[in-house]
């Protein structure tokens, strides 16, 4: 169940930064509405990028995204849809790439100076420091 938590933590994650940093680059909240209700592989692959700086390669396992998209998303719609029950090392390599995710994010929002007050108020499993 850690990893399916994961999963849509990181989803709602997401969502949460459009939500954040839309308005700072004058989005309207119809637009809002429309990536929110886009998939999260359109809003990994076109909107984070443009409203984070990140760099966003979903087929690359090196990239931080990638490597939870083929490995921690994968299995958390694995167990969510099929019932499969991970293994240990599943679930810690899962939260390891949530984390990865988590921490670009936050270096993405911290780079941009529209978005730098959001990267300074981001908490992910820590102080904001960490």
């Amino acid at each position: 169940m850690c990893l399916a938590s994961t999963g849509s933590a990181l989803e709602v994650l997401v969502q949460t930064v459009i939500r954040e940093t839309c308005p700072l680059y004058r989005g309207n909240l119809s637009r809002i509405d429309g990536i929110l209700d886009s998939g999260l592989k359109n809003q990994l692959e076109i909107h984070i990028p443009r409203l984070t700086g990140c760099v966003v390669d979903l087929v690359d396992s090196n990239n931080d995204f990638g490597a939870w998209w083929q490995g921690g998303y994968k299995n958390r719609n694995l167990v969510i849809h099929q019932g499969v029950t991970p293994t240990r090392e599943q679930a810690k390599s899962a939260l390891d790439q949530a984390n990865g995710v988590a921490a670009a994010l936050r270096a993405g929002l911290l780079n941009q100076p529209v978005t730098s007050d959001v990267g300074q108020a981001f908490l992910w499993g820590g102080a904001p420091n960490a």
